[in-house]
């Protein structure tokens, strides 16, 4: 359902408003100068990007267009945005997009700001700052109206999840700047407030000497100028002299000009033109207490009056933001005039989030490691690390000596614990680990119990609640040193260091009420700055198993960093992916190898059908594998000690996700579908380079409809290379179809017999009105002996959904004569550990693509096997429902022996089947099977289920 969102300056929506005219209760077009509100779509967007290397973090959007179908979001120009952004949208007031929150404002709105606090310029990073403790509270969804905690006056009582068009609230969608009539209109007022007396009445001052007497005109004119208005009558009533004072024009206009300065503008122009007196005293009455601020206005200049009446709230609300930012401003101020030469001009490095969610309520600031460039030969300072009770880092302090002065970052209040690390004689700090428990991880609480933190949990908190993702080990890095770890080490791990030829010089962060650091960065310098003599002791020659990559340290990493030696690819991201707080789930990479004697070592690749599983496995055994689940893991081998590499993959963590690894043999390893648009890693060819690992994350959260569940779903996917060697790619292997050939064409030629069994000649629609997945064009195939004796068949069907096709997820073959299988789809199973209310292990069809009556009967993978007992196949049966979809099969081999009918859940009437003879009519061939293998109905919700769609007869000719 559609929300508005609202400006953070004035309250009012910042888009276009669907359904605001015309109706009875609507707003009547008649009463707005520019009906279509034109000004209020003109909106900006003010945001922080995180990974900037400059102490301003700040970008500001022009012209941002939002979207109706989600008001949340807001189109706008990649190269308005500094970091990459997915289909050019970026979502406002959400603390869990994985960029800083964004706050929209009119454009108008902020014109005002910048009137108000001339001539002094705004600061977009203090204005941020200022605005940021007021947003929305995280978790209040799309569902809730998005505004700040401002006083907006009269637009207060409109905000609701839709904003209120209600007739007679116009004024509050005037435009405050861009005004119609104004100079026609001031001219009016002035007229009407016109000096009719020649003279000013006078009124002489008292001859007594007293405490007011004595004072000079202009003085006591500007105490008066500050009284309200009950106070100065009462002053005029107790003083000749204040009477006196205030009974003179120039004391009246000054009031107004500085009492009121929404209209200072305007009277200033009118001024200028206008011939006679000015009646001031009347002005400013009329002003204070007539009808000029209110929607009733004057008859004549009726679109001017409501203009300037929504001008004078705008300008209330933003005097108020005003003042809050000149306090931070202030503050900033004196804390860069107050910082170490040596922080002058660093650089710094992305800014990481530590906790999540972060607070609204934050101060900053930047400490140092020494305080000038001359002091670094001598330096030995003293880094200290507080930590609470619970465990959290709570705060990072540095001293330049034992007796110095502390400067600090976060909080060292109500701490359990510190731990103090000095620089090493003649080295220096080259990097820090940041160790990091929660989200869905256990963590202990206040009272030592463990409990599980969840983002559904954390929907509401204030910025005094246990954080649900923090910082639990702080680990420094040294030039020559051993590193030295302060709190623990075991958790998800995050590198933090200057970039290459950079060294330390201090550290910046914020922290809210709760009392933890919740941001962190490192500041830094080119080394050709530091002095002569120092460059030595600058220098960083830390252990080599520590990778300088960037991306390292872009991404929180799950349990341990990625090797020194690879080159890191640059991940791509499902839509989930662009829109989920990445600090929640972890990196987690699988190496194949970091040299080729290790790739030399790889057997087998293996991914889960549902893509929460990646496994490797070695020629000793050894299994190495990352992801939550591997509940139904389909394998390849590859024969690297014969040489077999992989050296380039495909990668879609879409809906319908894909991967596929391709290696110097041009066999093509793919799992799920052969997606054309998939991300190639790496990118693009280059002379040696090879995919030597992959890495990737998996959004983690507790199931809507199934209390307790916890759900996984695949985001990004990212690669690992090196240069080892040349290779030469080729392009895939297809069937006559143009379907790609899983995992490659057979050695020997093969002829198709007759139709493909399975496939519509109609695109099909499910009642979503989405297309199901029939042989798309991203179906692979793969084909079978069917002329060799068999020991077996083993069928795993999966849940079926609510189309009505037969739901076969793996099929495998073993022969007799050899005992080899040939097996397409998954061939290892285990049951997941989550249960539902059925005491049935969890699956995605919980989500209603499946049949009630079937999740309740079994779990999601049912396995048969049939005993061939040596036999050859004479033919098999299929059947087909009227649009030609498979909805059973049966194998018959010699003796009469029947395979059991495999079938769709509760169809006990398939009808009359058809039946193909498994013979070949040439003498040369022996008969087979091409199955096509495609994604069902669950691709289209993000499952990523594949099945034996479709079959076609085949004859292969014989080796």
């Amino acid at each position: 359902m559609t929300t508005h969102v609202y400006c953070a300056l004035c309250g009012i929506p910042t888009g276009e408003i669907p359904e605001g005219f015309g109706g009875d209760q609507s707003y009547d077009p008649r009463r707005l100068y520019d009906p279509e509100v034109k000004w209020s779509r003109d909106v900006k967007l003010l945001g922080q990007n995180p990974a900037s290397s400059s102490s301003d973090r700040i970008f500001v959007v022009e012209n941002a267009v939002s979207e109706l179908a989600d008001m949340h979001f807001y189109t706008v120009k990649p190269e308005e945005i500094p970091f990459p952004l997915n289909d050019r949208y970026l979502k406002v007031y959400d603390w869990d997009a994985p960029y800083s929150v964004v706050i929209p404002y009119h454009t108008a709105c902020f014109k005002i700001i910048e009137e108000i606090a001339a001539p002094h310029p705004i600061n977009h990073q203090v204005l941020y700052e200022t605005l940021k403790p007021h947003l929305p509270k995280k978790g209040l969804g799309n569902l809730r109206p998005a505004f700040l905690d401002l006083n907006y006056g009269e637009a207060c009582e409109y905000q609701e999840q839709k904003w209120l068009t209600i007739r007679g609230a116009e004024v509050l969608m005037a435009s405050p700047v861009d005004i119609p009539d104004i100079e026609h209109y001031m001219n009016s007022f002035l007229l009407d407030h016109r000096l009719e007396t020649q003279n000013e009445p006078i009124i002489k001052s008292s001859s007594k000497n007293g405490s007011l007497t004595t004072l000079p005109s202009e003085v006591l004119s500007k105490i008066l100028l500050q009284l309200d208005d009950p106070s100065l009558s009462a002053a005029r009533l107790a003083s000749r002299d204040v009477a006196a004072e205030t009974s003179t024009g120039s004391f009246w206009k000054n009031k107004v000009y500085s009492g009121m300065p929404w209209i200072v503008v305007f009277l200033q122009s009118a001024e200028r033109l206008f011939t006679g007196r000015v009646d001031w005293c009347e002005v400013y009455q009329s002003l204070m207490y007539g009808n000029i601020i209110h929607p009733t206005g004057d008859a004549r200049y009726h679109f001017a009056t409501m203009a300037i009446s929504n001008r004078y709230r705008i300008w209330s609300t933003c005097s108020q933001v005003l003042d809050e930012y000149f306090d931070r401003k202030t503050k900033l101020d004196v804390n860069l005039f107050s910082r170490s030469p040596i922080l002058q001009n660093a650089n710094s490095t992305p800014m990481s989030t530590l906790v999540v969610p972060e607070s609204r309520h934050t101060e900053s600031s930047a400490i140092s490691l020494v305080h000038q460039f001359s002091d670094i030969q001598k330096a030995r300072t003293i880094i200290t690390t507080y930590w609470k009770s619970t465990g959290e880092l709570a705060g990072i302090s540095t001293r330049y000596s034992e007796a110095g002065s502390v400067q600090l970052i976060g909080s060292n209040r109500d701490i359990a614990k510190a731990e103090d690390v000095q620089l090493p004689d003649g080295e220096w700090l080259s990097a820090i680990i940041l160790s990091s428990v929660g989200g869905l991880e256990k963590i202990d609480d206040d009272d030592g119990d463990s409990d599980w933190a969840s983002e559904s949990e954390s929907d509401q908190y204030d910025d005094t609640s246990k954080p649900d993702f923090q910082v639990v080990g702080v680990k420094f890095l040294f030039s020559r040193n051993p590193p030295v770890q302060h709190g623990q080490y075991e958790g998800h791990l995050r590198i933090i260091q200057p970039s290459q030829g950079h060294f330390v010089v201090g550290f910046d962060g914020s922290w809210g009420p709760r009392g933890v650091l919740e941001k962190f960065t490192i500041l830094h310098h080119p080394v050709d700055r530091a002095p002569p003599g120092t460059i030595d002791r600058l220098t960083s020659k830390t252990d080599s198993q520590i990778s300088s990559d960037p991306l390292t340290m872009k991404h929180l990493w799950k349990d341990e960093l990625p090797p020194a030696n690879l080159k890191i690819l640059p991940c791509t991201l499902s839509e989930r992916g662009w829109t989920f707080n990445k600090t929640w789930s972890p990196m987690e990479y699988l190496a194949f190898g970091t040299c080729d004697e290790e790739l030399a070592k790889l057997k087998a690749i293996g991914v889960d059908s549902m893509f929460l599983g990646i496994e490797i496995i070695y020629t000793d055994g050894t299994r190495r594998s990352i992801g939550p689940g591997r509940h139904a893991m389909q394998y390849y081998p590859i024969d690297g000690p014969g040489g077999e590499r992989i050296v380039y993959f495909y990668a879609k963590p879409h809906e319908g996700a894909s991967l596929r690894f391709i290696t110097n043999r041009n066999r093509y390893l793919i799992f799920g579908k052969a997606h054309p648009d998939a991300t190639r890693f790496p990118l693009h060819e280059h002379q040696g380079d090879i995919t030597m690992g992959i890495y990737c994350n998996w959004y983690t959260a507790l199931d809507d409809y199934n209390s307790g569940v916890i759900t996984h779903e695949l985001v990004s996917i990212g690669a690992f290379s090196r240069n080892v060697g040349y290779y030469e790619s080729h392009a895939p292997q297809t069937d006559s179809g143009g379907l790609c050939w899983n995992p490659s064409q057979p050695v020997t030629a093969i002829y198709e017999q007759g139709p493909v069994f399975g496939k519509t000649g109609d695109l099909l629609y499910n009642r979503y009105g989405k297309p199901v997945s029939i042989l798309s064009r991203h179906a692979t195939v793969a084909r079978v002996d069917c002329g060799r004796p068999l020991k077996s068949i083993k069928v795993a069907m999966a849940h079926s959904t609510k189309e009505p096709q037969l739901p076969l997820a793996a099929i495998s073959f073993t022969y007799a004569d050899d005992n080899t299988t040939k097996s397409i789809g998954p061939t290892e199973f285990t049951l997941p550990e989550s249960e539902i209310e059925w005491g049935r292990p969890w699956c995605l069809c919980t989500e209603g693509i499946a049949l009630a009556e079937e999740l309740k009967a079994r779990p999601h993978y049912t396995h048969d096997e049939w005993d061939v007992r040596g036999s050859h196949l004479n033919s098999v049966r299929f059947w087909c429902e009227y649009r030609g979809m498979l909805t059973g099969l049966q194998f018959v081999a010699q003796h009469g022996n029947e395979s059991p009918v495999w079938r769709i859940w509760g169809n006990e009437r398939l009808g009359r089947p058809t039946e193909q003879a498994l013979v070949s009519t040439r003498s040369n061939c022996t008969p087979g099977l091409k199955l096509f293998y495609d994604g069902d109905e669950r691709t289209l919700y993000g499952g990523g289920e594949s099945i034996v769609a479709a079959l076609q007869l085949i004859e292969i000719e014989k080796a």
